[in-house]
């Protein structure tokens, strides 16, 4: 039986930090620009600025899933939800911004549950809100298993895709 607690420190700290494993999300992200966010490093893979919104749209499911909503596959721009054609600071700031609002709501909805609460199944799943949890972390760590240099350096030379 996973700690609503320990589930819910382990969100914010893989925002936020510190992490044992390497850096946290912010620290990932937290100085790349607008464009550097926006550049694809790797042809035909997402940009950092896709997968923030990704890792924000998944800490929203995650939430109307462990709230008893019936979300069972989310359609391709709910999972991926586009940068949009503004690509400036402001809109790179906002996209950052949901990404921690996001997990920070989660992680006070993970806190106040009852252990059991996260043993249950998910409505429409075959794993529980723990396994969704855990799942949301992982997703975290994918993103910065990205060396931020990379990011960074191809910003430099690339215009943003």
């Amino acid at each position: 039986m996973d700690s609503p607690n320990r589930i819910a420190d382990q969100l914010r700290r893989t925002i936020h930090g510190p992490m044992w494993h390497g850096p946290s999300v912010a620290e990932a992200i937290g100085d790349l620009t607008a464009k550097q966010a926006a550049t694809h490093v790797i042809s035909h893979a997402h940009s950092a600025w896709e997968l923030v919104l990704h890792i924000a749209a998944w800490a929203e499911i995650a939430q109307a899933r462990l709230d008893g909503e019936p979300w069972l596959t989310p359609t391709n721009a709910e999972d991926f939800p586009p940068p949009g054609i503004r690509r400036g600071k402001p809109e790179w700031i906002a996209a950052q911004r949901r990404a921690a609002t996001a997990y920070e709501a989660l992680a006070a909805a993970v806190k106040v549950r009852a252990p059991a609460d996260l043993d249950a199944l998910v409505v429409g799943q075959k794993y529980t809100a723990a396994v969704t949890e855990r799942k949301v972390i992982s997703a975290l760590m994918n993103l910065v298993a990205v060396p931020k240099s990379a990011f960074k350096s191809a910003g430099d030379d690339q215009s943003a895709a």
